[in-house]
């Protein structure tokens, strides 16, 4: 009976060191050390429910000699980070100004994540047409994806103009998000997170002739918004 009940300590205590050496490691610091973690453990990880931490860690992967798989992983916890609380201007000069008149200059993509891609969204064919003149309605806001951006409420051919203005009129609670978005490439242009009702998005730097997508969603309650986009 004592042999029995030894293998199966053994046994259990090796399964044990395994599973434990199968995933990221809490270094000092709160940081996860991912060096060295096979790459099915890796794909193991689901970044929507993952500590931040190991979120992080598996960001700043070199994905140079990855597989496609852990690339595509590795892209989606960029992208978590990239759509979190953070805003960013693409080409720089956008802004958000309060009710007060306060204005903050979104910092520039490529300072905060430097070396990153600039994520490329789903563009499909969308019942919203392009518009030329501006946006003053309602917006149902829902809880955005968590590696993207939702889809555009309203879309607009760029004239001469190099700036575009999105304004949060109403909405259930505060932490409204927008975006903007190049509708002819997929390509972000601005993120503007967390926004209280009344604050002012000026996004600057559009491109005569190109088609863009203004994107709502919010981290409070979901419901109905009213934003005006001009």
């Amino acid at each position: 009976m004592k042999k029995i009940i030894k293998k199966v300590a053994i046994a259990t205590l090796s399964l044990l060191i395994v599973s434990v050496s199968a995933l990221p490691i809490l270094a000092q610091g709160g940081q996860f050390d991912i060096q060295g973690i096979q790459e099915e453990a890796l794909l193991s990880i689901d970044v929507h429910t993952a500590p931040m931490e190991m979120v992080e860690a598996l960001a700043h992967m070199d994905i140079s000699e990855t597989s496609d798989e852990l690339t595509a992983l590795v892209l989606s916890a960029r992208n978590t980070i990239i759509f979190g609380d953070q805003m960013w201007s693409v080409h720089g000069g956008s802004f958000v100004t309060d009710a007060d008149g306060t204005v903050t200059y979104a910092p520039l993509f490529s300072d905060l994540f430097p070396g990153w891609d600039v994520p490329v969204v789903r563009v499909e064919r969308s019942f919203i047409p392009f518009n030329n003149t501006s946006f003053d309605g309602n917006v149902s806001l829902a809880a955005p994806p968590s590696d993207t951006m939702s889809e555009p409420f309203f879309r607009f051919n760029n004239g001469s103009s190099t700036t575009a203005t999105a304004y949060v009129f109403s909405a259930p609670s505060d932490l409204v998000n927008l975006g903007l978005t190049n509708e002819d490439t997929g390509a972000c242009h601005d993120w503007f997170p967390n926004l209280n009702r009344g604050q002012r998005v000026t996004f600057r730097n559009l491109v005569n002739g190109t088609r863009y997508g203004v994107r709502a969603s919010t981290n409070g309650t979901a419901g109905m918004a009213r934003i005006r986009v001009n």
